[in-house]
């Protein structure tokens, strides 16, 4: 389960801002970027996560989070 865990994403990820809104927008989130999962797998589509990046909410592939990023603890993010 990665609802609630915080990761550092090692390379540029593309992402889309406005989940479950009608008007979306992709965003790229550079590396060294800090996300936290608001949510983990969404019902509908399995393969993408909510996550919470500068007061921003964006989902982005959970591949995409398990490949790119590395979990850290909050004391160090």
């Amino acid at each position: 389960m990665l609802t609630g865990k915080t990761f550092r994403l090692r390379s540029e990820t593309l992402g889309v801002e406005s989940p479950g809104q009608k008007i979306q927008h992709t965003v790229m989130i550079p590396a060294d970027s800090v996300v936290y999962v608001q949510r983990g797998t969404r019902p509908d589509d399995p393969r993408m996560l909510d996550l919470r990046w500068h007061r921003r909410m964006i989902m982005i592939f959970s591949e995409d989070l398990r490949s790119r990023g590395e979990e850290v603890n909050e004391g160090t993010a």
